[in-house]
């Protein structure tokens, strides 16, 4: 019995330090902790000493929200991300710490200790303050449970990735293609998207759209909307792009619209369009209307050949 009380009193002052974790782990290594809310490195509970280290020698962003107050200890990754607030938020409660994100993260670490489940959460937009400045960010990240030595929940591990240049690249792309949609919607020239065998259209700019009185037809096989062009030599080169993905174009195509009595003229082309696997999916049609040009030229050529016969 006497040889016991010493015996703790030994294994509690040879804790083996901190092993890594970079610029972080060196401070965790180097300050006393006696003077802190944390208490004597030696007396830290194992569950604390073990979280830590995974913390710290994690790849990307991590952190550990520990205790009752939640204080934040992190690694290299998540100080950098911190921005100007590093070193200083090391081992301060969240609600100090991060006081700008706080109110959005405390209720998500609060349910998570309250449930002892998971918690993860992807492409959250959030307004950071650092770098001397508020930063519109965006985050992907996850909560876990620490279990503590009386068997609840003593803490929370976050593994977070920062998503906010990935989010603005997709939006200046989303922008770009919006920019462009306008610029096809408003362009004088047909513009079209066709999908299936049936020639479904998916897209159609507002001139396609206006075509013969404005048909109703996005989201149609386009022959049942124009039935007068079923069976057409123009359904069967469709038909053929389909089959076999070799384009087309031809000049002054003729078209008999409705109940019209005359041909209407297109320039008109044709592009497969291959999915991720590199099937076709569907044709780009498309072109511009050339009636007014096409019936000049054939006046043209009668008058010409009137003039030969009366030379003649």
């Amino acid at each position: 019995m006497n040889n016991a009380l010493p015996f703790r009193n030994n294994r509690a002052a040879h804790v083996p330090p901190m092993t890594g974790g970079g610029r972080i782990g060196d401070i965790v290594r180097t300050t006393d902790w006696s003077a802190t809310p944390l208490g004597d490195y030696a007396t830290w509970p194992q569950s604390l000493r073990s979280s830590l280290s995974l913390v710290l020698n994690a790849s990307g962003i991590a952190a550990l929200y520990w205790g009752p107050e939640q204080r934040l200890l992190y690694n290299d990754a998540y100080g950098d991300a911190l921005g100007e607030r590093h070193p200083w938020a090391f081992g301060r409660p969240i609600a100090e710490a991060l006081s700008d994100i706080a109110p959005l993260l405390l209720p998500q670490v609060a349910q998570v200790m309250a449930s002892g489940a998971g918690l993860a959460l992807e492409n959250v937009p959030m307004t950071m303050n650092r770098h001397g400045r508020e930063e519109q960010t965006v985050w992907t990240y996850s909560f876990s449970p620490i279990q503590g030595e009386t068997g609840g929940c003593a803490g929370v591990v976050l593994f977070a990735t920062e998503m906010t240049r990935q989010a603005e690249a997709e939006r200046s792309a989303f922008e770009a293609r919006r920019r462009q949609q306008r610029l096809l919607d408003k362009m004088p020239c047909l513009n079209a998207m066709l999908t299936g065998p049936r020639h479904v259209c998916e897209y159609g700019n507002e001139t396609v759209l206006a075509l013969d009185g404005g048909r109703d037809l996005l989201g149609r096989p386009l022959f049942d909307v124009f039935p007068e062009l079923a069976g057409s030599r123009f359904h069967a080169i469709l038909d053929r792009i389909h089959a076999t993905g070799t384009g087309f174009s031809e000049n002054s195509m003729p078209f008999r619209l409705g109940n019209g009595n005359e041909d209407r003229y297109f320039n008109v082309h044709g592009e497969p369009v291959l999915d991720d696997a590199g099937q076709i999916a569907g044709i780009f049609l498309g072109g511009y209307e050339v009636t007014e040009q096409h019936r000049a030229i054939l006046a043209l050529s009668t008058l010409n050949t009137n003039l030969e016969k009366q030379v003649a």
